[in-house]
């Protein structure tokens, strides 16, 4: 009788993998509460532009683009303003 060879089969471990962070930078879909915390310059410039009002009713919660849009602010225009302050905080 011939011996039958069997496939030598790697053990594998089982780790728990590290949740992967994710870094999250400016965008327009983010909260305004979120991008004040994150980059606290940018709360000079949303002032300056009139979102940071009480008298309008746009929450903390509320989106850039959704904050702009109901201020009728060009919400490109805006993002370019944002970034250069978050690159003088940087700085």
């Amino acid at each position: 009788m011939k011996k039958i060879k069997r496939a030598k089969t790697k053990k594998v471990r089982k780790t728990k993998s590290k949740p992967k962070l994710k870094r999250e930078t400016l965008n327009q879909k983010m909260s305004l509460e979120k991008a004040i915390q994150k980059y606290p310059r940018v709360k000079d410039v949303l002032t300056k532009k009139g979102l940071l009002c009480e008298a309008c009713g746009i929450k903390l919660s509320d989106s850039i683009e959704k904050s702009a849009y109901k201020h009728g602010i060009d919400i490109d225009f805006l993002m370019d303003e944002l970034f250069k302050s978050i690159k003088k905080e940087k700085a």
